[in-house]
């Protein structure tokens, strides 16, 4: 039984990778993704909705749901930063996530 849902920020290829090791190995359910409102390309990935970031905290309470935030590389700790404190702000807690599935042999 998952014991928490959780809403996973991004809608790319990272996003799904972040879902496969949710969904194979983390009490995790995934419910939703988010982005910017902006930056939606479609409104469902993997079967979950894709809920605009500014929206989020209205269609995923924060005392049903945590909030992953996988970043890439790329502008990692400037992106990191600003996707943190904003679910803080709305009081969403975040998921503490670490795969045990090797990524390479």
């Amino acid at each position: 039984m998952r014991s928490r849902k959780v809403v996973l920020f991004g809608n790319g290829r990272f996003a799904e990778t972040n879902h496969f090791y949710l969904t194979h190995d983390s009490p995790y359910e995934v419910a939703a993704f988010t982005v910017d409102r902006a930056f939606i390309q479609m409104p469902e990935l993997l079967g979950c909705p894709v809920v605009p970031f500014e929206e989020i905290a209205r269609h995923c309470p924060p005392d049903e749901y945590l909030m992953a935030i996988p970043l890439g590389l790329k502008r990692v700790n400037q992106l990191r930063a600003e996707r943190f404190h904003w679910p803080l702000s709305l009081e969403i807690p975040l998921a503490n996530c670490s795969s045990t599935i090797p990524t390479s042999s």
